[in-house]
């Protein structure tokens, strides 16, 4: 979790912090964070793809990445995603390769109607930090109960 609008305060930044490292480390999706203090007259969506354009270089091993970009000041939020391309891991077919990113840009896309329904009406109470907890509990549930984990993953090998 990034913080740069400075709203959310530590016990809340850890709780974070814990949550999507645990998913990180049973799936194929890296869940970030992120909040801005100012937009500055931009777009949050060009903004968060920006951002997560970024990500996907510096992080080439990540999959599959999800941005929850949120600009308190401007009450605004959006969800960004990234699907990697490129070869199969090993074990995997290019097949394989392309119907995971089929599946995660299916999961992704309900994802965004889900988080929006989660986020909005705390944010119109000014309950960041509720929002953001509110956002992450669908981005787990969704993650946990989709092929992306590695539990799931590792079943489904040998059914």
């Amino acid at each position: 979790m990034i913080d740069n609008a400075d709203v959310f305060g530590t016990p809340f930044e850890t709780e974070m912090n814990q949550r999507l490292a645990e998913l990180r480390d049973h799936s194929d999706i890296h869940v970030v964070l992120v909040s801005i203090g100012d937009l500055k007259g931009g777009d949050i969506t060009a903004l968060g793809e920006q951002m997560l354009e970024k990500w996907g270089r510096e992080h080439p091993e990540d999959r599959f990445s999800v941005l929850l970009v949120v600009a308190p000041n401007e009450r605004e939020f959006a969800l960004t995603k990234l699907i990697a391309a490129g070869a199969a891991p090993p074990g995997e077919t290019p097949e394989d390769v392309e119907r995971m990113a089929r599946d995660a840009q299916n999961m992704l896309a309900r994802l965004e109607a889900m988080v929006a329904s989660a986020v909005v009406p705390p944010f119109q109470k000014g309950d960041f930090e509720g929002g953001m907890r509110a956002a992450v509990d669908v981005i787990v549930k969704e993650i946990e109960n989709s092929p992306f984990t590695t539990e799931r993953q590792n079943r489904s090998r040998f059914i």
